[in-house]
C-alpha cells in the first residue's frame, strides 16, 4: 500500500516538473517578436475586426439614441425653467 502512494507521489512531482518545462517553453516562445506578429496579424487582428464590423451598428444605434435623450432631457429641463419664470 505504501509503495503505491510514493509512487503516486512520484508521478504527481514529475507531471508538475514537466508542466513547469512545458510552460516554460511556451512563455519563451510567446515573447519571440515574429511570434508575436504572427499572433497578433493571424488572431488578433482579423478577431477585431470582425467583432468591430458586427458591433458597427449597435455602437452607432446607441449613441444616436443617447444624443436623443440628452436632447430631449436638455429640451424638457429648457421647457421647465421657462414655465417657473412665467
Amino acid at each position: 500500500m505504501s509503495e503505491n502512494t510514493s509512487e503516486t507521489q512520484y508521478i504527481k512531482s514529475n507531471i508538475g516538473q514537466m508542466t513547469d518545462h512545458v510552460i516554460n517553453v511556451i512563455i519563451d516562445e510567446c515573447r519571440k517578436q515574429h511570434n508575436r506578429d504572427k499572433v497578433y496579424n493571424g488572431v488578433v487582428e482579423p478577431l477585431v475586426n470582425e467583432v468591430t464590423q458586427k458591433l458597427y451598428p449597435y455602437i452607432i444605434t446607441v449613441s444616436l439614441l443617447y444624443m436623443l435623450v440628452l436632447s430631449l432631457i436638455i429640451i424638457i429641463l429648457y421647457m421647465m425653467i421657462k414655465k417657473n419664470k412665467n
